[in-house]
């Protein structure tokens, strides 16, 4: 699923995507974004309320900037230390 979603929030647009692995753990539905049944018809009607609904898309991208600073690279390598060390012990 590359960087879309995690550059997305860091621009503070929420994201519609299909409840897929790897995506599905990126956005927290109805909290940074929007997950959805891997349908156009799903797909559709997320697009039609993100645009409808205002406060909604304002809200979500928000949540989404937020923990798009949670994301950097010495908190990656961090957890990647934490989690070979824990396998070393």
């Amino acid at each position: 699923w590359g960087l879309v979603v995690t550059e997305a929030a860091a621009c503070g647009t929420p994201s519609i995507v299909y409840d897929v692995p790897g995506l599905r753990d990126a956005v927290r539905h109805e909290v940074t974004g929007l997950v959805v049944p891997p349908t156009p018809a799903d797909l559709a009607a997320a697009m039609r309320r993100i645009i409808q609904e205002r406060a909604l898309a304002q809200r979500l991208g928000a949540a989404a900037l937020e923990l798009s600073k949670t994301f950097n690279y010495d908190r990656s390598a961090e957890v990647l230390r934490q989690g070979v060390l824990a396998r070393l012990s």
